[in-house]
């Protein structure tokens, strides 16, 4: 469970800032935004982590 977990808190985090940075690339996104929906999704997937670690 702990690799399913740091795997998680890892590639996660890095995927959604680099969807959301080629959202800013091509214009559909702007800056402000996906910054604002990369800190959501940290509030959200912090917890996620630490009930997969819980659950393990």
């Amino acid at each position: 469970m702990d690799a399913i977990s740091g795997t998680l808190r890892l590639s996660a985090p890095l995927l959604l800032l680099c969807l959301g940075a080629l959202q800013v690339m091509e214009g559909r996104m702007r800056l402000d935004t996906m910054l604002s929906l990369n800190a959501l999704a940290a509030a959200l997937l912090t917890p996620l982590a630490n009930v997969v670690t819980t659950m393990g």
